[in-house]
């Protein structure tokens, strides 16, 4: 049984009628393609129009899978608009799960990822300071004899 009371075989039933409109749907929109792209009015509204599709996958109610999810895959069987649409106005799925808001902007992701090397180094530097460079120098010998001449001790080619 799932929280809403169906059993697994009705969700599975339910998310099978769903995938049949959804390739309905695609096959009626296959037809818009040519006017997008004669028309920046139609393809905005298309971009819209799929944003909105794309959120209503992500919440679908007959997902008989843990979690709410937006993949291509699932896009591919729920959603209304071939996934030639995807590609000619988004570029890929990435980009069109960005313009859905469920992916960061390449902008913050690349904050985000400076932002963690910067952390790493930071860490590092505080290991560096407590643990290696208060020892640095305490156990160094001198290398000059009362002499004041240098020690130097030459090995090499050992096996």
């Amino acid at each position: 049984m799932t929280a809403d009371g169906r059993s697994r075989k009705e969700v599975l039933a339910a998310y099978d009628k769903a995938a049949e409109e959804a390739a309905e749907a695609r096959e009626k929109n296959r037809a818009r393609r040519m006017r997008i792209r004669e028309s920046r009015e139609e393809e905005a509204l298309v971009k819209r129009q799929m944003i909105s599709d794309l959120k209503r996958v992500y919440d679908h109610p007959d997902n008989p899978y843990a979690g709410s999810t937006a993949s291509r895959q699932r896009y591919r069987k729920l959603g209304k608009f071939p996934e030639m649409f995807v590609t000619d106005l988004f570029g890929n799925h990435q980009q069109f799960l960005r313009a859905a808001g469920f992916l960061d902007s390449r902008t913050t992701q690349k904050v985000r990822n400076q932002t963690a090397r910067l952390e790493t180094a930071r860490k590092v530097r505080d290991y560096a300071e407590k643990h290696v460079l208060r020892s640095v120098g305490r156990w160094d010998k001198k290398l000059r004899d009362k002499t004041g001449e240098r020690v130097v001790l030459v090995g090499s080619d050992f096996h």
